[in-house]
């Protein structure tokens, strides 16, 4: 008889993983949009939009940063209450 594994966690860490992946993608690529458009500004004149872009960048760059650290422990331990 062959016994094959079941994982019993609802989604596979392949899964988080992929997304994971696909987060810093998107992160480094809205970084990449947002030291351009810095620059652009700079190039222009006006110091208060890049302050603007300057806490927009902290921001979402947080935000993806934190993302990517949940979807990690998502990989590790699954989705706490359901697996």
């Amino acid at each position: 008889m062959v016994h094959t594994y079941r994982s019993e966690r609802l989604v596979p860490p392949s899964t988080w993983s992929t997304i994971r992946d696909r987060s810093l993608e998107l992160l480094l690529a809205i970084s990449l949009a947002l030291g351009a458009a810095s620059l652009i500004v700079l190039s222009t004149g006006n110091p208060e939009a890049i302050a603007m872009i300057a806490g927009a960048s902290f921001c979402l760059i947080a935000g993806g940063l934190a993302t990517v650290r949940l979807l990690e422990s998502l990989e590790a331990d699954g989705v706490p209450g359901l697996e």
